[in-house]
């Protein structure tokens, strides 16, 4: 019983961590979103224009939100935009 009371903490942590924004989630993600961005750009130029502006926007509010120790901004802004993207396609 012992040995799961001290095993609980460290298996939460183990958790946390694989959920955590990586560097490798960002660059995945922003691959993705190029993708789509350039799909959507052939299919609807003129809702790739409005997302793009969107993008911008998004992008500049992101630089006072991550942190060298927390990423998960930067992952959630490119699933927003990903998402948003998709919609218009």
């Amino acid at each position: 019983m012992r040995k799961l009371l001290l095993a609980i903490p460290f298996m939460f942590f183990a958790a946390h961590a694989s959920a955590a924004c990586t560097e490798a989630d960002i660059q995945k993600k922003a691959m993705e979103m190029m993708t789509v961005a350039q799909q959507l750009g052939q299919k609807n130029p003129t809702a790739a224009q409005e997302w793009s502006v969107k993008a911008t926007k998004a992008a500049q509010e992101l630089q006072t939100k991550v942190t060298p120790t927390d990423l998960s901004p930067a992952c959630k802004m490119y699933d927003d935009l990903i998402a948003d993207a998709k919609k218009s396609l």
